[in-house]
């Protein structure tokens, strides 16, 4: 994977198990209590990328506040992923040349909430 998901997994003690897709209609999710990543095999390599690093952005919530905080959970998860994307993507290429629509496509990241969000972790990596 492009994105050290291997280090990210073992800097936070983390278990990736690959489900296949029929076992639950989801892409994925992580379970706090064994600290476990469940992952689709039904993904491309990219999507599960993506699905990974969204679920890692999941392991610091309490999930007794999960239902209440549904909205920022998910946006906080969502966050976590967008940069390590961006980290990448800046170890590669030219920051003078980001450009975040080129960005939000290239990983499937919907515009309608990912614009300000990826400006935001663009520029505070870049400052």
């Amino acid at each position: 994977m492009a994105v050290k998901i291997d280090e990210l997994l073992k800097e936070n003690k983390v278990t990736l198990f690959v489900f296949y897709s029929q076992q639950w209609e989801r892409d994925g999710f992580y379970f706090p209590d064994l600290r476990t990543i469940y992952v689709s095999a039904a993904l491309s390599n990219a999507d599960r990328e993506r699905v990974i690093l969204h679920e890692l952005g999941h392991i610091n919530h309490n999930p007794v506040n999960y239902s209440r905080c549904l909205l920022l959970y998910e946006n906080q998860a969502d966050r976590f992923m967008v940069r390590e994307l961006l980290k990448e993507y800046l170890s590669k290429y030219d920051p003078n040349d980001f450009n975040w629509l080129y960005f939000a496509e290239t990983n499937k990241i919907a515009t309608s909430w990912g614009e300000q969000m990826i400006q935001e972790e663009f520029y505070k990596l870049v400052s």
